[in-house]
């Protein structure tokens, strides 16, 4: 019944707004680190992805990187707590849909991991809806984030909510129009 209810402020059913901001969160973590669609459905919880207090770090194993040599990075700061809100709050609740527990980072509108299959022919739709425009490649849509990060240097309030000003509010697009 919870799932059923709308959201006063967006006038969201729950599971819409679940929806939304794990694809907001899906598609500013492409931004910023655009990785292979295998690699992307393979992060697993405390294994390739690990949140740790002071940041959150990615290993790929060899046999995930197109060059065979494994890869460790750190989340940009930018978009760490958006990811930190994704796993604690939107993820358990899509889980809950599940029919058993797992620990793929991400997690489909039943609670079930993405595969890579379904990643490589949603991406373009799920940055279509996010940011409201077809045929934003990863390329361009990484350089407005650069643009955006820089003119906000210092202002944490900003990076916490990247998805709500820099997503729905279509500044992305004033980024693009500086490139």
């Amino acid at each position: 019944m919870r799932f059923a209810t709308v959201e006063p402020e967006t006038g969201e059913t729950l599971p819409k707004m679940l929806k939304r901001r794990r694809d907001e969160t899906l598609i500013a973590f492409l931004a910023l680190m655009p990785i292979r669609c295998r690699a992307l459905a393979s992060l697993l919880i405390d294994d390739s992805i690990c949140f740790l207090p002071d940041r959150i770090h990615i290993t790929l194993s060899r046999d995930m990187t197109k060059t065979g040599l494994p890869w460790e990075t750190t989340v940009p700061d930018c978009i760490a707590q958006l990811m930190r809100d994704y796993v604690e709050d939107v993820r358990p609740k899509l889980l809950a849909k599940a029919s058993e527990d797992h620990d793929w980072f991400w997690v489909g509108d039943r609670g079930v991991p993405y595969t890579p299959n379904y990643f490589s022919g949603r991406i373009a739709k799920i940055t279509e809806q996010t940011v409201g425009k077809a045929g934003v490649a990863p390329d361009v849509l990484l350089k407005a984030v650069k643009t955006h990060a820089a003119e906000t240097e210092g202002y944490t309030r900003s990076k916490i909510c990247f998805s709500d000003n820099w997503v729905k509010m279509r500044r992305w697009e004033k980024g693009l129009a500086q490139i």
